[in-house]
């Protein structure tokens, strides 16, 4: 596990970063 957050939480803020491009 080297990642800082988890996987989950990344893909529920996903969306929103591809909307406010």
């Amino acid at each position: 596990q080297g990642y800082r957050y988890n996987i989950l939480d990344v893909a529920e803020v996903l969306p929103e970063i591809m909307t406010s491009s």
